[in-house]
């Protein structure tokens, strides 16, 4: 058996005691022989050896979800480029052919023109995906006003398609440590989302709760809210909720993922309160500057 034991200077360690029983020569005497043996340095090894093949298994469990992810990025690119492109080489053909009547010139330009721009955002989420993963990603926060981030962020709101009312908070008159341009990316990546999944002409808040050292931005929606089961994935990279409808909802997986990052950079984290038919609301903290 193996029990612990101490040592004269009072350490603790791990030892083998073994009994072995011997047959005597003259019974009715009896012997046993008991063999003790400090096996402390074994059970060190055997511990670092389990640890060592526990971090090899991680090792290939985030070699393989990398592959995976890898896999599922290379698929969803090659999704979202088919239809742009598709769109924009048969109107091209037809605007070139003479196929097209004259009338639907114009038409088949805007169309083009839409089709470019979801080209365009589709390489900058990419690209501002892959600075995120690069040790260089830095936010550079200064003392800001509040009030003017948020005016921001609601003037692009109202320019948003499906015609909703947003309301907006009474000004603060906080001064906040962030970096304007990139906390002004979360407020417009959150008003983008609340705009896509909502009904039109549902309302749309941004609210904005004093709290001591820190101060709370949140945006509310009254939309179809987000399943239980999709909230520990929305935040992942390329992550979707099934509220996206399977692509039929616009969008790469990579505005939530890339607006955590720029929270958790400023020292909060991105979060999210939704009960499924009633909304959800996004929110983040940021350090008040007294």
């Amino acid at each position: 058996m193996e029990v612990p034991a101490l040592r004269k200077s009072g350490q603790e360690i791990a030892v083998e005691f073994r009994l072995t029983p011997i047959t005597a020569a003259r019974p009715p005497h009896r012997y046993v022989l008991a063999l003790v043996r400090d096996v402390t340095e074994r059970r060190r090894v055997e511990r670092e050896r389990e640890a060592l093949y526990a971090a090899a298994g991680e090792q290939n469990r985030r070699l393989a979800e990398l592959a995976r992810l890898k896999d599922d990025f290379t698929a969803m690119v090659a999704h979202e480029l088919g239809a742009p492109i598709a769109a924009i080489r048969g109107l091209a053909d037809l605007a070139t052919t003479g196929v097209l009547p004259p009338d639907r010139h114009e038409q088949a330009f805007v169309t083009i023109r839409q089709e470019a721009e979801a080209l365009r955002v589709l390489v900058t989420d990419v690209q501002a995906a892959a600075a995120a993963e690069r040790d260089d990603f830095a936010v550079d926060p200064v003392p800001v006003a509040l009030d003017a981030v948020v005016a921001d962020a609601v003037a692009f709101g109202r320019t948003l398609p499906g015609d909703h009312p947003l309301t907006c908070p009474a000004g603060t008159g906080l001064l906040v440590r962030a970096d304007p341009g990139r906390i002004g990316q979360v407020l417009r990546n959150l008003l983008g989302n609340a705009a896509k999944f909502s009904p039109p002409r549902t309302p749309i808040a941004v609210r904005v709760t004093p709290g001591g050292e820190r101060v709370g931005v949140e945006v509310v929606d009254r939309g179809p809210g987000i399943h239980p089961d999709d909230l520990g994935c929305i935040f992942e990279k390329y992550g979707r909720g099934r509220g996206s409808g399977a692509g039929k909802i616009p969008g790469h997986g990579l505005g939530l993922y890339l607006s955590a990052r720029i929270v958790r950079a400023h020292g909060g984290e991105l979060t999210v309160r939704s009960t499924p038919g009633q909304g959800a609301a996004f929110g983040f903290t940021l350090e008040v500057v007294r």
